[in-house]
């Protein structure tokens, strides 16, 4: 490395000032108490306080995460955090190693003048993974950018002519880590019952940086796949997401650290008290709201007690469908470090009270540290609360979910699960289903298949309104393989669960109960922008319920830009925001709209499910019949010469003089201005020549070519009236052809006569003389791909064009 380094002294000096990561970071109070106000750097906004290099920047700091572990992405783009020596307040920045960048041009390779062909290459380039190791001091070269609320440094290609993108600096030894101790309070407050409240004031100060939290209670677990979501809560009922960046927290394979990171990671039970969680202040969107979260980087960034309060873990409740009249039994295994319980106590709240009740746990036989609390019956339908607390006997106490606030949710019937809007109820407004990671069984939920071909789902649909409607995954036992839309269905057993903030239900039993039936009626009075601007308590409820809105126009043809996921947007007809409600292209049926649709254009209608995913709402239409396309534009323009379509000059005779061509379209109107015309008229070479017009229109509708044929002849009569073509009998035959055709003509008396072949675009193919006032001349043309070809029969007086078709290769 010092050798690099002392060839890089022979190197220009790079141009972009070094700067603190504190102040490229910073960001004034006075903004920050602004509820409504970004949290973008003072350095770029509002004004860039550089006016040469404005967002590109230089800066030194200590690698703090490594970034082959980075495990949010694969392939497209990899991530460090970066902390000045010592940590503290604005220290930290998230380093971003992408090719591209949202809002700029792509990136050009400097060594091949080409875009780069892959995120590999780049890395290798800006020495991202070589030099960017763990607690190394390191300079980095980049534009500052925000996602979702974090500033973030794009490094830019290294350029050959200064240092690295990502340079290794002295001393050449690693430093220690840093951590600061701050309260999950200082992020934020509040939780998801109450309503989270980001504390921008407080918390923007350790975006990017090493922070401690302690005595923390794991609160909520979410599964999908090879990730889970799940957060923390304080003994204050504030709760803190735990973000999954570093792979050591995931179960997929996206890092590329040698050898690979076991991948077999799994979040402490729900209740697990922990001495402390650490890790890198991150800001993110959740559908739709802004939070702050933790991002634990390595496995010891957290740790569970083992001198701390009883720790508890919730096993089960029994029954899982518990009616208005069934004595509830709530299980726990609840451990102690050293010593043993004082006491268990369950705490709860029955549907319709304020009045906290308790009952001492029991212990279960046969079932060590296993403890039983007994509900008794409900008597009133709703949602039922219960806590958990256990004091061992030094006085140290620990609380299920939490201490006495939100407390865990289960929800009480009267006659059992017998309708989807049952399976959708939540305690929370726009939350998940309160059944979340249930399996229940003996239900009785009936709908109508409203939808299907969106991947592995279907959705089911009770009635209108809100939370009528539910996906189902296809699963392995076919029950669902063969259900239409239009059946009628009954679910008897389901587990439902939580994928990416949409409830599904999996592993289901049921049957169809008739077919053909009518669909429920779409909403249609629903609050677009409420969708648009992901107002989670008001749109959730309609998760893949059939909506519908009428009189739009599409906002933009691809939200996505160069990744180009399919979609486009839409709005209101009449509306000037400036955001668009997606339309997915999830469907089978559904596919390739956005390339066909403009932005502008008017939709009457557009409808179908309503949907969640990467942090937005999005209609997903079943086919093109669930949106009115009427107005795209699959009408070729027509273009019509000016002048003869068979022209004859004089050998010697100038410039040829084209009288052109017009064009015109159904919607674009002229179009005349956009004619390619290829082919030329040499007018010194007597022979015949073909000028091809050809057009399209602003949709990408291209019109039949047209063509001018024109003859230099080598007399001084030149006159369409004395042209013998137009009185010959002349045909070509067979038409279509695949392996020859034949050339007839008679009754022509000049001599010779030329027979020429051209393609589409004027180019000639074959030419042969002739000579006969009657002949047949065989042509081969087993050598030309399908398509159309013109023959051109000519002599001293003129001549005449044929069209025919090709059916051959």
């Amino acid at each position: 490395m010092l050798m690099l380094g002392a060839a890089g002294l022979l190197k220009a000096q790079n141009p972009y000032p070094i700067m603190r990561i504190d102040s490229i970071q910073y960001v004034n109070p006075a903004k920050l108490a602004n509820p409504t106000a970004n949290t973008l750097p003072d350095y770029i906004d509002p004004v860039k306080q550089n006016p040469v290099y404005g967002d590109t920047v230089r800066f030194e700091g200590i690698v703090i995460s490594n970034p082959k572990a980075y495990g949010l992405s694969s392939t497209s783009r990899k991530g460090a955090y970066v902390q000045i020596k010592g940590g503290g307040p604005w220290s930290g920045v998230l380093v971003m190693c992408d090719k591209a960048i949202t809002g700029e041009a792509p990136f050009v390779d400097p060594n091949t003048g080409a875009l780069y062909p892959d995120l590999q290459t780049f890395n290798n380039q800006t020495k991202f993974y070589d030099n960017a190791i763990v607690g190394y001091k390191c300079r980095f070269t980049g534009i500052i950018r925000n996602y979702q609320g974090e500033t973030q440094i794009n490094l830019i290609p290294n350029n050959p002519s200064w240092d690295n993108s990502v340079e290794q600096v002295p001393p050449l030894t690693p430093d220690t880590l840093v951590y600061t101790e701050i309260p999950a309070s200082q992020l934020m407050t509040g939780n998801p019952n109450t309503g989270w409240v980001q504390q921008k004031l407080t918390a923007e100060q350790w975006e990017g940086t090493l922070v401690t939290i302690r005595n923390v209670s794991v609160y909520s677990i979410q599964t999908s796949g090879a990730r889970s979501f799940w957060s923390v809560i304080d003994d204050f009922g504030n709760v803190l997401d735990v973000r999954d960046m570093s792979a050591y927290f995931r179960r997929d394979d996206n890092e590329d650290t040698v050898p690979k990171i076991a991948n077999t990671f799994q979040p402490p039970p729900i209740g697990t008290r922990l001495e402390y969680i650490r890790g890198v202040v991150t800001e993110y969107a959740a559908s739709g709201v802004q939070r702050y979260g933790i991002c634990p980087i390595y496995p010891s960034d957290y740790k569970v007690c083992t001198s701390c309060p009883p720790i508890m873990k919730y096993i089960n409740r029994n029954p899982i469908i518990a009616k208005t009249t069934d004595t509830l039994n709530v299980t726990f295994e609840i451990t102690v470090g050293d010593t043993t319980l004082n006491k268990q106590v369950l705490y709860f709240m029955k549907p319709g009270s304020t009045t906290l009740d308790s009952v001492a746990m029991t212990a279960v036989p046969s079932f060590p540290n296993y403890f039983v609390g007994k509900i008794t019956p409900a008597g009133a339908e709703g949602v039922l609360k219960f806590w958990v607390r256990a004091e061992d006997r030094r006085g140290r106490q620990s609380f299920f979910p939490d201490p006495l606030t939100l407390g865990k949710d289960l929800y009480i019937t009267t006659v059992g699960v017998n309708s989807i809007q049952i399976l959708q109820s939540s305690s929370i407004p726009g939350g998940p289903s309160i059944w979340d990671r249930d399996s229940l069984l003996n239900i009785d939920v009936r709908g109508i298949v409203t939808g299907k071909g969106f991947g592995n789902m279907l959705i089911v649909q009770n009635g209108t309104g809100p939370n009528s409607a539910i996906f189902i995954q296809r699963g392995t036992n076919g029950t669902v393989d063969n259900w239409k839309v239009g059946d009628s269905v009954q679910i008897t057993r389901a587990t439902v669960g939580e994928n990416f903030s949409t409830t599904n239900l999996y592993n289901i039993l049921g049957t169809v109960l008739d077919s053909n039936k009518t669909l429920p009626a779409f909403e249609t009075s629903l609050a677009i922008d409420s969708f648009i601007l992901g107002r989670n308590a008001y749109a959730r409820p309609y998760e893949g319920v059939l909506v519908r809105f009428d009189s739009v126009k599409v906002f933009s043809a691809n939200p996505d830009g160069a990744s180009d996921f399919g979609e486009f947007s839409i709005l209101p007809k009449n509306s000037t925001s400036t955001l668009g409600l997606r339309i997915d292209d999830l469907s089978l049926n559904f596919k390739s709209w956005n390339k066909s649709v403009k932005a502008g254009m008017m939709m009457g209608f557009i409808q179908g499910p309503m949907y969640f995913a990467n942090g937005n709402f999005k209609l997903i239409p079943r086919d093109s019949n669930d949106a009115d396309f009427s107005r795209v534009d699959m009408v070729k323009p027509v273009i019509i010469l000016n002048g003869l379509a068979i022209d004859t000059v004089k050998v010697g005779s100038g410039t040829y003089n084209d009288a052109g061509a017009t064009a015109t379209d159904n919607i674009d109107g002229n179009i005349t201005a956009n004619i390619v015309k290829t082919g030329t008229v040499n007018t010194a070479k007597v022979g015949t020549y073909t000028l091809v017009y050809n057009v399209s229109d602003a949709w990408g509708n291209k019109a039949d070519s047209v063509l001018r044929t024109v003859i230099v002849r080598d007399t001084a009569r030149v006159g369409i009236n004395e042209n013998e073509m137009n009185f010959a009998q002349l045909n070509v035959y067979p038409n279509p052809a695949t392996t020859a055709i034949t050339v007839s003509g008679n009754f022509i008396k000049t001599q010779p006569i030329t027979i020429t072949l051209v393609d589409l675009l004027g180019k000639e193919i074959s030419t042969r003389t002739v000579r006969g006032t009657q002949f047949n001349e065989t042509i081969s043309i087993d050598n030309l791909n399908s398509g159309i070809y013109f023959c051109t029969i000519s002599n001293a007086s003129g001549s005449k064009t044929l069209k025919f078709v090709v059916n051959g290769k």
